[in-house]
């Protein structure tokens, strides 16, 4: 069963890298000061990735009830990337570096993962 979902993940892989984007997604990583309560900057992780926009004209992503917890606003995306072996993977607190310079803040993540083998994560992104 996981050579069929590893095969599911390498045409992930492959659509994405034909009609994605490269992106950057950054990952900063802080520490909060016991002494002064604020928080010290540590080092930032990067690494490079794969993604795509899904059109606006897909809302139904954007519903309440798949991303719980978060409140969804009218200017969100959502973004598509691959689950290959990353360093790390996305999650919420992280940033979105796009090639034109935008960035995007990471406010939600959603593993497509049938029987716990990540294919693709759905990330609703934030100007």
């Amino acid at each position: 069963m996981a050579n069929q979902y590893d095969r599911f993940v390498a045409l992930a892989v492959k659509l994405l890298k034909k009609w994605g984007m490269p992106i950057s997604l950054r990952r900063e990583l802080s520490t909060l000061d016991p002494a002064t309560g604020g928080v010290i900057s540590g080092p930032t992780l990067e690494q490079e990735l794969v993604g795509l926009f899904v059109p606006n004209m897909y809302r139904k992503l954007l519903t309440v009830d798949l991303w719980p917890g978060v409140v969804v606003q009218a200017n969100d995306r959502t973004l598509l990337v691959s689950a290959k072996s990353y360093d790390f993977y996305p999650e919420p607190g992280d940033r979105v570096h796009l090639p034109d310079g935008r960035d995007f803040d990471i406010v939600g993540m959603i593993p497509m993962d049938p029987v716990g083998t990540p294919i693709t994560y759905q990330l609703l992104v934030r100007r």
